[in-house]
């Protein structure tokens, strides 16, 4: 399959999605919708965003710090920022954790060490995200907040979450995966295996997974409280509970990788979820175009102001990218 072929078939999904919206949605409603925010609103988003970076710095440097590899704080912070913007902005072959792995990588710093703390970073983010996904999509089908069904249906989803984070710990502990990798010769299994013998530095550091984990569940907040200002500034007239299933659903789908920073995909299931509650697809398109512009240019600051640093972690990271696809 030749290159070009391989883009238009990463970018088909988004390319349809968008499509059908220019069909289906009344624009003239969105201009209404998007006239109706005040600059006071996107002011407390942006400040909420800029939090949300500075605190998953924070997760990830204690991901590090127990591995003892110490990187200035404001680098991880930065490249973060860079992730973000490589992400929404430029047509690379190589994602924007990649380029955030590069910027940060030195000699000094074992390479398998920033990579496995990466992945437990995007394992327990998921599994949190997930846990939200579950809460929120019991309070909205049952409105039940201050009840013993609740209460249960808390510790239930509570433990599920528990024993698959024993699950993956016992998995990289004691060497299952490569153990079946060894016996079914499957290149699935052997990629897993490969994963999870880098995630055994993480093997006797349970209390770090635990407190790394809690640190996951507070940070489903930040997008949480800033999407339902946003709401209110579109006077969507959404519960809390509502938008919490609605942006923890959109993160958890959006992870799959459909197409290139889930365009498309990630406003489709956005208008899916607004339509499913009850609200127009009108008003969920606009939240969802509103969303992804308002995360365009709010990673915008930092890269423009070191832009030469980006620059050279973009191209460490294509380069390094290449030689590995010409070894494979």
């Amino acid at each position: 399959m030749n290159k070009t072929l391989k883009i238009l078939l990463k970018w088909l999904p988004s390319i349809a999605i968008f499509s059908f919206f220019l069909f289906k949605i009344d624009f003239n409603k969105i201009w209404i919708i998007l006239k109706r925010v005040e600059l006071i609103y996107l002011i407390f988003i942006f400040l909420i965003y800029v939090t949300d970076r500075f605190f998953m710095a924070y997760k990830w440097e204690v991901l590090l710090k127990s591995l003892k590899i110490k990187i200035k704080y404001f680098r991880l912070v930065k490249a973060y920022f860079y992730s973000v913007f490589v992400g929404q902005f430029l047509p690379l072959s190589v994602g924007g954790d990649i380029v955030r792995f590069y910027n940060v990588k030195e000699k000094k710093h074992p390479a398998s060490g920033l990579l496995a703390s990466m992945v437990v970073e995007k394992i327990l983010g998921t599994l949190a995200v997930f846990f939200f996904v579950l809460i929120s999509f019991f309070l909205i089908k049952s409105g039940i907040t201050n009840s013993d069904d609740f209460f249960y249906y808390l510790l239930f989803t509570t433990g599920i979450l528990l024993a698959a984070i024993f699950a993956i710990y016992f998995l990289f502990k004691f060497k299952l995966l490569e153990k079946v990798a060894e016996k079914i010769n499957l290149k699935i299994l052997k990629g897993l295996a490969k994963i999870n013998s880098g995630l055994r530095v993480y093997s006797n550091k349970f209390s770090t997974i635990w407190f790394f984990f809690i640190l996951c569940l507070l940070e489903q907040l930040f997008p949480t409280f800033s999407n339902y200002i946003l709401a209110k500034a579109l006077s969507i007239n959404i519960s809390f509970y509502q938008i919490i299933f609605i942006i923890s659903t959109t993160l958890f789908l959006s992870r799959i990788p459909i197409s290139p920073s889930a365009i498309g995909v990630q406003e489709g299931i956005l208008v899916g979820l607004f339509t499913l509650l009850g609200f127009t697809k009108e008003e969920g398109f606009a939240f969802s175009l509103t969303t992804r512009l308002l995360s365009m240019f709010f990673s915008l600051p930092i890269p423009i102001i070191y832009f030469s640093d980006l620059m050279k972690s973009v191209k460490f990271a294509k380069k390094e990218s290449f030689m590995e696809n010409e070894k494979s």
